[in-house]
């Protein structure tokens, strides 16, 4: 006789417990882990959190390959198509293809 082997839980296997863990460490590093009282306004009673960052990160699509990497994020991504916006983003170093962070200097032709 065959023995049946049991399938791990989805939210048992690896990749989603390194979701997991990536998520609570994002939520520990942007202070979202605070009490609601930890950034309330004394005046006014109203909670204010401090603004929060959050890193914005893609791997190389075939589509994407031999394009210079600013054209593409333009295109494929229409909220970083404000200048400025985008622009504070790159200078934060908050965008990241295939683990490289990329800037307005370092304008990468992508491949995989």
């Amino acid at each position: 006789s065959s023995k049946k082997v049991a399938r791990v839980a989805s939210n048992h296997r690896p990749s989603r417990i390194k979701q997991k863990e990536d998520a609570i460490l994002e939520m520990t590093r942007l202070k979202l882990s605070a009490t609601a009282s930890t950034h309330r306004n004394s005046t006014t009673g109203i909670r204010t959190p401090p603004p929060c960052f959050r890193s914005l990160q893609s791997t190389v699509k075939g589509k994407w390959c031999g394009r210079p990497a600013l054209a593409v994020i333009r295109e494929q991504f229409a909220e970083l198509d404000c200048d400025e916006f985008l622009g504070n983003v790159l200078h934060q170093g908050l965008l990241k293809i295939n683990d490289v962070p990329i800037s307005k200097s370092n304008n990468l032709l992508l491949r995989n």
